[in-house]
């Protein structure tokens, strides 16, 4: 998006409160006008009948040793363990990290400590007016650790989305070896091959507003059993890491007071570039 990290936000004329409810606002719109569309988000849906997914695997040493060296050295905000410590001893925290994880997916639960976000509001780019709030673009932090559950989840949850009959082979978005070059050559050789075969090409386009912030949470579970033969634990942990979320936006030293998410999921490593192969397929309702 081409966002400008390095921004200064005008802390005097950009509250963390009116931002926050801004976003709301959107959100609140664009959910009301969905729900006008349809009765049954799932009506298109094709019925899961591969093999089904109940039971998560837990990580092995190795595993979370791994993901630990391969996260990156910069700290969230939220976090009571600097990232840097937890590369300095990564032997010592994985051994941790792994049992925490091995509990969480026997009991289908994400831990609460780790389900809040803090949020920055930054200029999408510097030469915008900083007095319109829709110049700036949320970005989510979340604690590391939940970060390194998330991506060990994910390398689960991904082995089966991908086998799945209704997962959509065309997918360029948040997978491996994929982005939007792998998308447009596609695009274009299809465009080529039909104009060799005497064919004309009318191409449709939809960009998603706020896709990550409006997506209805029964709908995505209703879907991911319905659709991806999730259930079980599986499905548990999911709707745990979803469900009962709070955040809080920061700008500067100004914090507004933690409020739940009411339709969002967060758009980060695990929803971003890792979870949405499943999601971001998935969730639009």
């Amino acid at each position: 998006m081409g966002l400008s990290r390095n921004c200064n936000i005008p802390h005097h004329r950009l509250p963390s409160g009116p931002w926050y409810q801004y976003q709301c606002n959107i959100k609140t719109t664009i959910k009301q006008r969905i729900r006008c569309l349809h009765s049954d988000p799932l009506q298109s849906d094709a019925r899961h009948n591969g093999s089904v997914f109940t039971n998560i695997r837990p990580p092995t040493f190795k595993e979370t040793l791994t993901v630990i060296r391969s996260m990156p050295s910069k700290s969230s905000p939220l976090d009571k363990i600097p990232m840097r410590a937890l590369k300095s001893c990564p032997e010592m925290f994985a051994e941790l990290i792994t049992h925490l994880i091995t509990l969480s997916f026997e009991e289908g639960k994400f831990s609460e400590m780790y389900k809040c976000a803090s949020v920055t509001p930054l200029l999408k780019k510097q030469e915008l007016d900083a007095d319109l709030l829709s110049n700036y673009c949320p970005v989510l932090n979340l604690h590391t650790i939940s970060k390194i559950v998330e991506r060990v989840f994910m390398t689960r949850l991904a082995e089966h989305v991908k086998l799945s009959p209704n997962y959509n082979r065309f997918q360029s978005a948040y997978r491996r070896g994929h982005s939007t070059e792998t998308a447009l050559l596609r695009l274009l050789n299809d465009v080529y091959i039909a104009a060799n075969n005497g064919f004309r090409t009318v191409l449709v386009q939809l960009d998603l507003t706020a896709a990550f912030d409006t997506i209805d949470i029964n709908t995505l579970l209703c879907r991911l059993r319905y659709s991806f033969g999730i259930s079980g634990p599986v499905l548990s942990w999911i709707s745990s890491y979803i469900v009962g979320r709070t955040q809080f936006v920061r700008v500067g030293q100004e914090q507004s007071p933690r409020t739940d998410y009411e339709y969002r999921v967060p758009q980060t490593l695990f929803l971003g570039r890792c979870y949405s192969p499943c999601t971001y397929h998935l969730s639009p309702a």
